[in-house]
């Protein structure tokens, strides 16, 4: 789970077919999908936060 389109879109976050990544995760509670903390577009050179320290999803935090 990479979080909603429109945080993607709001953040100016931009994967292109052929990037190369690297990312840290985990099994989600009911076992259905991937969540991820961060991810990092090796060819970029981006890095993008998507928990909070506490396991939050980035996109919720003003909520």
């Amino acid at each position: 789970m990479l979080g909603p389109p429109w945080f993607w879109s709001e953040s100016g976050i931009a994967l292109t077919p052929g990037d190369q990544i690297e990312l840290e995760g985990f099994e989600s509670t009911d076992a259905t999908h991937m969540e991820v903390n961060w991810l990092t577009n090796l060819t970029t050179g981006e890095t993008i936060q998507l928990r909070t320290p506490e396991g939050l999803p980035v996109w919720n935090e003003n909520n």
